[in-house]
């Protein structure tokens, strides 16, 4: 072979092992500064406002959308792609149900997040906190968005089933604070009271609506009474649902009261609609997707209806008459234990509760100091974040 020959082989050689080398070799993970992890429309909203403002303070981040979220931030270009996961099936992921471990491993390859934060609706955002926190020594916080105790919140057990130990938990509210102070595994983590920043949504929309164009919108006269029900989703919705429909025609000889109701994001409002039509409520209109939101419709109510909604303490906050419709006993909530909201459980109670709320609609309400919510919540909740990101 000759000296040529010999040196093209050399170099041929030298280039195929330099290119398996690069093939083979790990990817570097992209550093960011805040992974962010949502899977209900609870979580999402208030996340989606912290998200915001980390992008207007020059704050990397990237997002992690299962569940209703990931339909909700569709087309996002903060969305990170999970690569072994169908979109049908990201949407459709089962609350209790955890990610694989390749998942979890191409997260871990894509990502290197200074700061995770997620919600509290989801088991596999239990084990993006523990995952990131363990192999990458992340810090980690989660947001929990309802004001209600988490020691009895259905939706909020798999998380909790899950959750290792992480640094910071972020709540709403000071008499919410308790139920972490008590529970096993959030007791001796951080716990931090921020507020809530969809309060300050609701601020917005109750500042910028026209009240008079979104009467005439959905048909209702400037002199209606408005009522307006937020509807839920749970095993027990159905049947205080159906009760709240037959207090309403108790109440059916007032013309101008007006009963709207809305139906969960999660749901088509088929159950709400069916119950409807099955009990001949004309005197009650549904609002279908699309239309006014209910935070909008909320403008113009004097009371608030629902059945667990965390809404019930949003609606509180502006002013409105609150009324559960649930049974007695079965569902903590501070506003209740302090008798600024009122609960009912049969027809009869919820036509005679709405009445009393009616005529008693221009009574003094509770102040938001008095709810020990804490104002500026997405400043506060993002002060945090940066706490952590100077660690």
């Amino acid at each position: 072979m000759s000296k040529f020959h010999k040196t093209a082989v050399f170099l041929l050689a030298g280039f195929i092992l330099a290119f398996g080398i690069w093939q083979t070799s790990p990817t570097k993970a992209q550093a960011v500064d805040v992974l962010v992890c949502v899977y209900d429309m609870g979580d999402t909203g208030p996340l989606e406002r912290v998200s915001a403002q980390l992008s207007q303070q020059k704050i990397s981040y990237k997002v992690v959308a299962i569940g209703k979220a990931a339909e909700k931030l569709k087309g996002s270009d903060s969305i990170v792609s999970l690569t072994d996961m169908k979109p049908d099936e990201t949407i459709t992921w089962p609350r209790e149900k955890l990610l694989s471990e390749q998942t979890l491993k191409d997260l871990s390859t894509q990502y290197q997040p200074k700061v995770v934060v997620a919600g509290m609706a989801a088991a596999c955002q239990a084990q993006l906190l523990n995952h990131f926190k363990k192999a990458q020594g992340a810090s980690t916080i989660a947001f929990y968005d309802n004001f209600d105790p988490i020691t009895t919140k259905e939706y909020v057990q798999p998380f909790l089933k899950e959750i290792g130990k992480i640094d910071t938990y972020l709540i709403p509210a000071q008499a919410t604070l308790k139920s972490f102070q008590a529970h096993e595994k959030t007791k001796s983590s951080n716990l931090e009271v921020v507020g809530q920043p969809m309060l300050e949504e609701w601020d917005e929309i109750f500042k910028t609506t026209n009240r008079e164009d979104l009467c005439k919108k959905i048909g209702l006269a400037p002199s209606d009474q408005v009522i307006l029900f937020v509807g839920g989703y749970d095993d027990t919705y159905r049947e205080y649902f159906s009760r709240f429909v037959q207090g309403t025609q108790k109440l059916a000889g007032h013309k101008d009261l007006k009963f709207l109701v809305t139906y969960h994001p999660k749901t088509d409002g088929s159950l709400e609609k069916g119950v409807i039509a099955e009990q001949k409520a004309t005197n009650i209109q549904v609002v279908d997707k699309g239309g006014p939101s209910s935070t909008q419709l909320a403008t113009l109510a004097k009371i608030l209806v629902c059945h667990k909604s965390g809404m019930g303490m949003q609606a509180l906050y502006k002013g409105l008459s609150v009324l559960y419709v649930v049974q007695k006993g079965t569902y903590p909530n501070f506003a209740l234990e302090q008798g600024w909201v009122q609960q009912a459980e049969t027809a009869n109670e919820v036509a005679q509760t709405l009445e009393h709320l009616l005529a008693a609609a221009n009574s003094n309400k509770p102040d938001v100091k008095d709810l020990g919510v804490p104002t500026d919540a997405t400043l506060t909740i993002v002060r945090k974040i940066k706490e952590h990101l100077e660690k």
